[in-house]
Formats: structure tokens, C-alpha cells, sequence
């Protein structure tokens, strides 16, 4: 069993795995990467703009391609974030 703070350190490629076998879905792990947000980033700073529930609804809609074994992409569902100077 995979402990909650693992899904973090997990790969692109061990994200997508896990998506198609269906051991994780992509709206899980970005509600969790954003509990992680909540937590953390008030003593680092590190997000100038959080887009949760427009990121929430791309996550589900990315789980739903999963479920019907048609992702949009090779890294659909992966959680990622811009740096600034984007």
C-alpha cells in the first residue's frame, strides 16, 4: 500500500502507469497535491497563483478518459506547475 506523501515523488511515467491500471486516478492526486499546496505553501511561498478548481475540473475530466480508456494525451492527468517567468 502506497503511504499518502508517496504520490508526490511518483514519476510522470508511474502516474500514467498507475492511471491505466487504475490503481490512482488523476482527480486523487491533484486534490492531493493540493492539500499539499495548503499545507506547505504558507511557510514557503512558492505559488503565486493557485488554479484549483479549474485544475479540479480538468483532473476529473482527464479520471473519466482513464475510466473510458481514452486519455487525451501520454501525460494526461499529470500534475504540473509553472514556474513564474512563463
Amino acid at each position: 500500500m502506497m503511504q499518502d506523501d508517496e504520490v508526490f515523488y511518483l514519476s510522470a511515467v508511474d502516474l500514467v502507469s498507475r492511471y491505466r491500471a487504475g490503481s490512482l486516478d488523476p482527480a486523487s492526486v491533484a486534490e492531493a497535491h493540493f492539500e499539499r499546496i495548503a499545507a506547505v505553501d504558507p511557510k514557503l511561498n512558492c505559488y503565486v497563483t493557485v488554479t484549483r478548481e479549474r485544475a479540479l475540473e480538468r483532473a476529473r475530466a482527464s479520471s473519466e478518459r482513464y475510466r473510458a480508456g481514452k486519455p487525451a494525451s501520454t501525460v494526461d492527468g499529470v500534475p504540473f506547475a509553472a514556474k513564474d517567468i512563463f
